[in-house]
């Protein structure tokens, strides 16, 4: 368990920061739905941008949940440092872009498939 703080503290606040920013996108459509009714009559546009936006968001959330669990399991360098970078719009993402940066060599032990490389040579032996 030597030196996997690391990659364990980034996961978690990628799981944090995508929390928010799920819940921001569910949110948020209803708070641009209402100030664009109140603002215009016009409720094409504004329930226009209020989907979109908040279908961005919740896409965008549920990635950097992914990407968190990703870092947990030190798989998947790049998933895990995309949804780090997704999770800097809360502020959460740049000490965990930090964490992963630092802890990458974790990740490098990894094959394709995900089975250690480690594992497979003693196997073989």
């Amino acid at each position: 368990m030597h030196g996997t703080w690391k990659s364990n503290d980034a996961g978690i606040l990628d799981i944090i920061g995508g929390m928010v920013i799920t819940a921001i996108g569910v949110v948020s459509p209803f708070v641009i739905w209402d100030i664009g009714i109140l603002a215009t009559r016009e409720t094409r546009g504004a329930l226009f941008i209020a989907i979109t936006m908040g279908a961005a968001l919740l896409s965008l959330g549920l990635f950097t949940i992914y990407g968190g669990e990703m870092a947990m399991k030190r798989r998947r360098l790049g998933f895990a440092i995309t949804a780090s970078l997704c999770a800097a719009i809360v502020i959460l993402g740049i000490p965990a872009f930090i964490f992963i940066i630092l802890s990458r060599k974790e990740f490098a032990g990894e094959s394709y498939q995900g089975k250690s490389t480690e594992r497979t040579e003693n196997r073989q032996k």
